[in-house]
């Protein structure tokens, strides 16, 4: 019994530190797209950070186009 609740403690674990490398590598993907905004909602949702790296960066700003 013992052996057997370890081994979720082990994957259940292994999940954790997963889901957290994936969310961090999301939240920095949304930052280099210039998402700042995004990024810091991220923080309370991090769903967010995974819409924010999957959006492509925003047009830069260009003068006296409409």
């Amino acid at each position: 019994m013992y052996l057997a609740m370890s081994a979720w403690y082990l994957w259940g674990g292994f999940l954790g530190l997963l889901w957290l490398a994936c969310l961090v590598s999301a939240g920095v993907l949304t930052w280099k797209n210039n998402h700042r905004v995004m990024f810091f909602v991220g923080f309370l949702m991090p769903l967010v950070w995974i819409v924010g790296a999957i959006w492509s960066k925003p047009a830069p700003y260009q003068p006296g186009l409409c």
